[in-house]
């Protein structure tokens, strides 16, 4: 005689039915959600009697995850960077002869800022599981949908993208690279003994700059690729005096 086991309920829908309050999104760090959503997916794939020896525990489970499967990037398997970052820099797990190999399915954004129309400027490291010293940088443009998610899934990369170890400078506050992305330049400098900067047009706007590893990073509208950029990165110390100027 066959053994007939219930219809198992829709985990979203009893997940969905039972959200905590949008809050309680923010205890949780990102590798939390990543490691208690890869453990509801190996139950999933066990034989239904192990299953419903499980229930309970499962139940449990599902109740404390309420909050994670249903905060941005739902479509997103495990909470692994989107594939279509990986797929954009697969290059990165080459490695080389005296450099490990990075997995993109590791990076994570260590800086947002407000980015031109509505999108989201972000800088997205991964490091090598090997040696975490040696790491690749890109920035981003994405959009606010795939802010919200573990990786960027909609997005245009406006950096040189780069692999190495060590900080991202050491250098003293002074000149960096300047990079065209279509309408808009996007920048890097080192940031020497200031901690904070901030970026002026001869117009007198100002637009975001973030920090990350001995560098300042942003963007500003560019009048044309083959005219002058008018920005000045002003750079000041902890206790508010002025470390520098630079024109960018």
């Amino acid at each position: 005689m066959t053994t007939q086991h219930p219809t198992p309920p829709d985990l979203l829908a009893v997940l969905a039915a039972v959200r905590p309050d949008p809050d309680a999104d923010r205890g949780w760090s990102l590798q939390d959600q990543a490691a208690v959503r890869a453990r509801i997916m190996t139950d999933t794939s066990r034989p239904a009697d192990e299953l419903a020896a499980r229930r309970g525990r499962r139940r449990v489970v599902a109740l404390v995850t309420v909050g994670l499967l249903l905060t941005g990037g739902g479509a997103v398997a495990g909470g692994l960077v989107p594939q279509a970052f990986t797929d954009r820099f697969p290059y990165w797990a080459d490695g080389g002869p005296s450099q490990p190999s990075v997995d993109p399915a590791d990076a994570e954004r260590v800086a947002t800022a407000p980015g031109p129309d509505g999108l989201v400027f972000s800088l997205v490291v991964a490091r090598a599981d090997s040696d975490p010293d040696h790491h690749c940088t890109v920035a981003v443009f994405e959009t606010a949908e795939s802010a919200v998610r573990p990786g960027p899934s909609e997005f245009t990369d406006v950096s040189n993208n780069s692999c190495h170890s060590g900080p991202e400078s050491t250098g003293p506050f002074g000149a960096g690279d300047v990079v065209w992305a279509d309408g808009y330049w996007v920048w890097d400098a080192p940031s020497g003994d200031a901690v904070r900067a901030e970026l002026r047009t001869s117009a007198g706007e100002t637009y975001p700059v973030v920090s990350y590893g001995g560098s300042f990073y942003g963007w500003f509208p560019a009048l044309g690729q083959d005219e002058p950029r008018e920005a000045e990165l002003i750079g000041y110390a902890a206790d508010g005096t002025e470390v520098g100027r630079i024109q960018l």
